[in-house]
């Protein structure tokens, strides 16, 4: 365990987006004809705005596996703030002053309860357990405690979490975070982050380590500008103006924090079908069913089975 209290600037993945193609601010989601799209039977009235299920082939992955209620997911962040359609089984706090407004919104693009008639459809049926790492001593890089964010990973993997989803990285390969993926690894967890937003062929970690899922970033099919790239980057997702909720309503966010949840929630549905498969075995299959890069979610929980 690595208990110093070390700061770290962990680009916040989400957050600094440097050439982002469409403001977020000027984004507004745009309605899907459902009609054509859902075979599985989803009253969540946002559901037609959530483009990105559409896109990646989440929609089309319901009609395998909506998830499974047993099944545990840790993220690794700021604070999740639960509300009316998004509930956690556990937050432990490693951090005191972490902010929600990152955490928050990716946590519904996995979890949020399906349909239940109320706000968005979460990517998955699962537990969500909430581990706050995340500091607001400089909001700008989005900081996080190495500390927590290495005692997070280790006590995610004592909980039981089958998938870890970190939106955030660094560009040094750290020991303290090396070999704390290493260790979730080796007992069966599959570790997805987010490869930040630079627009670089830039090493992000722990995105870049061949053991992790490390996910670029997407706008309309093709590799968003702002998301760092290269062949260390298994797999790219939506990440432009995702529609999202927070206890105070609906949101949009962007950048590769936003891509990573996606992701996340792919592996959940795979794992659902198929309970055995080992985190390298997960991370081929969607690498050998993705569309020039882009994640296909459909073929790739159609080839986990």
């Amino acid at each position: 365990m690595y208990f110093k209290t070390i700061l770290v600037a962990l680009l916040l993945c989400g957050a600094c987006s440097t050439s982002s193609p469409v403001p977020q601010s000027k984004e507004q989601p745009e309605k899907r004809n459902t009609t054509n799209f859902i075979t599985v039977p989803m009253n969540d009235p946002l559901l037609p705005y959530q483009k990105y299920l559409y896109e990646s082939g989440i929609v089309k992955a319901w009609q395998l596996s909506t998830g499974n209620r047993q099944l545990k997911i840790a993220i690794i962040d700021g604070e999740v703030r639960q509300h009316s359609d998004l509930q956690l089984l556990q937050t432990k706090l490693y951090s005191l002053d972490a902010p929600s407004d990152h955490a928050t919104p990716i946590a519904g693009i996995i979890g949020a309860t399906q349909n239940n008639g109320l706000g968005m459809a979460g990517i998955t049926q699962c537990q969500l357990l909430s581990y706050v790492a995340q500091t607001k001593l400089d909001p700008k890089l989005g900081d996080f405690l190495l500390s927590a964010v290495t005692r997070s990973f280790y006590q995610a993997a004592t909980d039981g979490a089958q998938i870890i989803n970190c939106s955030f990285g660094v560009h040094q390969d750290l020991p303290e975070i090396r070999a704390a993926v290493d260790y979730v690894i080796q007992r069966g967890v599959t570790v997805v982050a987010s490869a930040s937003n630079d627009g670089k062929d830039w090493k992000t970690y722990p995105a870049a380590y061949p053991t992790v899922i490390g996910v670029g970033g997407s706008y309309e099919g093709k590799r968003a500008d702002w998301s760092n790239y290269g062949e260390w980057v298994t797999v790219y997702a939506p990440g432009q103006g995702l529609l999202t909720e927070t206890p105070e309503g609906t949101t949009l966010i962007s950048g590769t924090s936003a891509s990573a949840p996606i992701v996340t929630g792919t592996v959940a549905l795979m794992l659902s079908v198929n309970p055995k498969l080992k985190s390298m075995k997960i991370k081929k299959i969607i690498q050998q069913t993705s569309k020039t890069g882009q994640l296909d979610s459909y073929q790739a929980v159609l080839k986990a089975r």
